[in-house]
């Protein structure tokens, strides 16, 4: 799985370094086991929502981004999906918020399937017209190319 999601991470955020994409499929392969679905889910969401920046792993904002300081993390998370976990824990663990938001996008693909939960993930009123939902959803097309 790691040399899988290390493959999606190339092609989903080229302009990442060697060890940025080492440490994030270290995080993601870890979280995914062996579902592959739920890897491409991740690595679309971390590559649209933040491009994987490694400020954003330590919730490190310029002012009106993340959603103007109410997203964490490069998935972008909203307090309603940190559960128990407070903001400090989360942007000190980037594997943390790797499994939160794995936790996130398997719950809305149990109800609506992976390339809507993509959708309903930004917010559930998005129009599927939208610039963000399309990006989602070409970046989750090309992925989708790329075999286990």
């Amino acid at each position: 799985m790691y040399q899988y999601v290390c493959q999606l991470l190339m092609i989903a955020a080229p302009w990442l370094s060697l060890a940025e994409i080492q440490i994030q499929a270290r995080d993601i392969s870890t979280v995914t086991g062996n579902d592959a679905e739920k890897a491409k889910m991740l690595v679309t969401t971390g590559a649209i929502e933040t491009g994987f920046k490694e400020r954003y792993t330590r919730c490190d904002c310029e002012p009106r981004e993340c959603d103007d300081g109410a997203a964490i993390s490069v998935y972008q998370l909203h307090s309603y999906w940190w559960g128990v976990n407070s903001r400090e824990s989360i942007c000190s663990s980037n594997l943390l918020a790797t499994r939160i938001a794995a936790q996130a996008l398997s719950f809305l693909r149990s109800r609506a399937g992976a390339k809507e939960a993509l959708r309903i993930y930004v917010g559930r009123n998005v129009s599927v017209s939208d610039p963000r939902i399309k990006a989602r959803w070409e970046l989750w097309e090309k992925l989708s190319s790329l075999t286990m």
